[in-house]
C-alpha cells in the first residue's frame, strides 16, 4: 500500500519561507538538498556524486600502484521518522545565522502534528502524529541534512560523502598502513545510537578498491 504524508497548503508555504536556512548549512560533505538547485540538477545529482567518488578514488590509486581504498556504504532505516525534534533544534541553535523564532516555529511544527489516514473509502479518526517528521514534508528533506551535519570522520585519511539518507565513507590507504575503518564504523554506529538513527544492516556494505 502506498502511503504519502500531505501537509496543508499554508503549512507548505510556511516551510518554503524558512527553507532559506539551508544556505547556512556548513557541512561540505553533504551533496543533497542544497539551495538554488534546479529539478534537473537534482535528477542528475546521483550521477554527479558517483563520478565524484570515482574521481577521488582514482586520484589516490594513481599515486602509487600499492595504494588502495576501503569503502563503507551506509544506509539509514526510516531516516525522517527517526529525527528527534529537541535534538534537531539543539543542533540548529549551534548553526550561526538561524533566528530563534524560526527554531521555535519548527519545533512547534514538528511536535504538534496530528494525522488522519484516508483511503478511497474511509477516513480514520484524528490522532496525534507519532512520526518525527512527516513523510513528503518539504522541511523533512533538509532537516535531515542539519541532523547529520555534525557526523564527521575521526581519521585524517578518511572522507565522508553524504547524499540524503545515505553516507559513503572512503578510507585512503597505502600498502604499509593499517585500516581503521572498523573503528570509524563503530564510531559512526555510536553516533547513530546517540542521535536515534537506525542503520539499515541489510544495505550497509564494505568493499576494497585496488
Amino acid at each position: 500500500m502506498l502511503s504519502v504524508g500531505l501537509t496543508s497548503i499554508p503549512a507548505k508555504c510556511l516551510e518554503r519561507l524558512v527553507s532559506h536556512i539551508t544556505s547556512l548549512l556548513t557541512d561540505e560533505s553533504q551533496f543533497a538538498y542544497k539551495p538554488n538547485q534546479s529539478t534537473e540538477y537534482a535528477l542528475i545529482l546521483p550521477i554527479v556524486l558517483l563520478y565524484h567518488i570515482i574521481d577521488v578514488v582514482s586520484e589516490h590509486l594513481n599515486k602509487n600502484a600499492n595504494n588502495f581504498v576501503r569503502v563503507l556504504f551506509i544506509d539509514y532505516t526510516s531516516a525522517f521518522n527517526t529525527i528527534n525534534p529537541p535534538m534537531s533544534m539543539k543542533k540548529m541553535v549551534s548553526q550561526p545565522g538561524i533566528h530563534s523564532n524560526i527554531i521555535n516555529s519548527l519545533y512547534n511544527f514538528l511536535t504538534n502534528q496530528t494525522q488522519t489516514v484516508k483511503t478511497s473509502a474511509n477516513t480514520s479518526d484524528l490522532i496525534k502524529d507519532l512520526i518525527r517528521t512527516p513523510q513528503g514534508c518539504i522541511i523533512s528533506l533538509w532537516m535531515f541534512s542539519f541532523y547529520v551535519s555534525d557526523m564527521s570522520c575521526q581519521h585524517d585519511n578518511m572522507k565522508y560523502i553524504k547524499y540524503a539518507v545515505k553516507t559513503v565513507v572512503l578510507e585512503f590507504l597505502t600498502a604499509t598502513q593499517t585500516s581503521n575503518l572498523q573503528d570509524e564504523g563503530d564510531n559512526l554506529s555510536n553516533c547513530c545510537a546517540d542521535n536515534d538513527l537506525l542503520l539499515n544492516s541489510n544495505k550497509n556494505k564494505r568493499i576494497n578498491l585496488h
